[in-house]
């Protein structure tokens, strides 16, 4: 795949080994983050799905799911066309990837669309019933507002070399073909991380994260009480 965008962009030398040695590092940390840290979201939503199943979570969830499929199904077939310097799969594959990963692009967008939509129904016309919850929306709103961010900063760079690649007869190094790229493929891993950071109902996490300064706090009791006797 990137031996063929560069093509494209009319540069026909071939790809230089380190372009794809920094290529695979950087899909093995972007396969490993995204199909860790979603499935620990997942995990947690299923686990407490008396507190976080909500109607505004479903749609979260429902594009979590997404990038956790990018993460297993989508991100092994770049990264061992990198290991080896060209797509490694056959034709018929490759334009299955190109549909897989074109309709869970368009999912994204759509679940971000119906998040944004929500949150500006709910400040345009706020409901009597929601007004003591003000404070939770609004951080569940700034919670949305940094995932269209998010996605906005992966994609943005990808899409203006794809439509000057269609539109315009570009000429760029291997690098500043393969950054765009590997910035749009680490969108995966924003999601769970705004998510989980700015979600205060994720009891798990909490938990896990809280053991060593509980053991901390212990052990600083457990002294000082060593220091009275």
């Amino acid at each position: 795949m990137i031996r063929n965008m560069s093509l494209n962009l009319s540069v026909e030398e071939q790809s230089p080994a380190g372009i794809y040695i920094f290529a695979t590092i950087a899909l093995s940390f972007i396969g490993f983050f995204g199909f860790s840290l979603n499935l620990l979201v997942i995990i947690t939503v299923v686990k407490n799905a008396n507190v976080l199943w909500t109607p505004n979570n479903v749609v979260l969830v429902n594009m979590v799911i997404g990038d956790f499929l990018v993460a297993a199904l989508g991100n092994p077939f770049t990264m061992t066309s990198a290991i080896v310097g060209e797509w490694f799969w056959s034709d018929e594959v490759c334009l299955w990837y190109a549909w897989f990963m074109t309709t869970m692009g368009f999912a994204s967008i759509g679940n971000l669309t119906v998040m944004a939509m929500e949150r500006f129904l709910l400040v345009t016309c706020p409901m009597k019933t929601l007004s003591i919850r003000n404070r939770r929306e609004k951080k569940v709103t700034k919670m949305v507002y940094l995932m269209i961010l998010a996605f906005l900063i992966a994609w943005s760079p990808y899409t203006v070399l794809a439509l000057a690649t269609q539109y315009f007869y570009v000429q760029t190094s291997h690098i500043l073909v393969v950054l765009p790229a590997l910035l749009a493929k680490s969108s995966i891993c924003y999601n769970p991380i705004i998510y989980a950071s700015m979600t205060a109902q994720f009891p798990t996490w909490k938990k896990i994260f809280s053991i060593n300064g509980n053991n901390a706090k212990s052990k600083q009791q457990h002294g000082s009480e060593l220091q009275t006797k």
